[in-house]
């Protein structure tokens, strides 16, 4: 079964997020695609064309939803944007994502200011 959700940012941060630079929010599209218990996000610019992706997998070897294969395009980082695409793959699995088991020191960083603001 294959499900697919889209959303524009605009719709879902206001009522969830917040993202860095707000000019991009009626740009950029959030898109969803579940197929073999795998979701893709992809966040896609109404210009640009795909701007980010990230593929989230559940592993019973870790014990939860983690994020691989993620990637931003470099004019687009540091917006916040991969912050939203895991806040909505968390809200449409409906559990939080952990770490997956090897990080890029880029993933380590995101993972640790994740962490952080996760705090009470």
């Amino acid at each position: 079964m294959r499900k697919f959700i889209a959303t524009t940012i605009r719709e879902y941060l206001s009522e969830n997020y917040d993202i860095k630079k707000k000019y991009f929010n009626n740009e950029i599209e959030l898109i969803s695609d579940f197929d073999d218990d795998v979701y893709v996000i992809i966040a896609r610019h109404i210009v640009d064309g795909e701007i980010a992706r990230a593929t989230f997998s559940y592993s019973k070897k870790i014990g939860g939803w983690y994020g691989n294969d993620v990637n931003v395009s470099k004019k687009y980082r540091r917006i916040g944007l991969m912050t939203n695409i895991y806040n909505f793959a968390e809200e449409l699995i409906g559990q939080k994502l952990i770490p997956s088991l090897s990080l890029s020191k880029n993933m380590e960083r995101f993972w640790n200011k994740r962490q952080i603001e996760a705090l009470p």
